[in-house]
């Protein structure tokens, strides 16, 4: 391998680059686990009654061209498939690795 990869598919990798790229590899766990979570598309609905507002929860209106409303649920949450969930790793054991 020559430099720092741009994919790393396994928690094994970064280990890896953990000896050989300490500050980039810290670095890429940082901002790993910074987007580990965010607001995620959970259901449409055409009532703005179906949705729920809390701290976790937002509604979005969108208005499609011909008029036509619906109403967007997104709900706070570890993203699925993130790098964290790939790699088998917790933000435990991420922010262990960054020390």
């Amino acid at each position: 391998m020559k430099g720092f990869p741009k994919y790393i598919a396994t928690k094994n990798d970064v280990l890896n680059l953990l000896n050989t790229y300490p500050e980039k590899t810290k670095k890429l766990l940082q901002n790993t686990i910074d987007g580990n979570e965010g607001w995620v598309v959970v259901s449409h609905h055409t009532d703005s009654g179906e949705c729920i507002v809390d701290e976790t929860h937002e509604m979005l209106i969108e208005t499609d061209v011909s008029g036509e409303v619906s109403y967007i649920q997104r709900e706070w949450m570890v993203i699925p498939g993130g790098d964290l969930e790939r790699w088998n790793m917790t933000v435990e054991e991420a922010e262990n690795l960054i020390g």
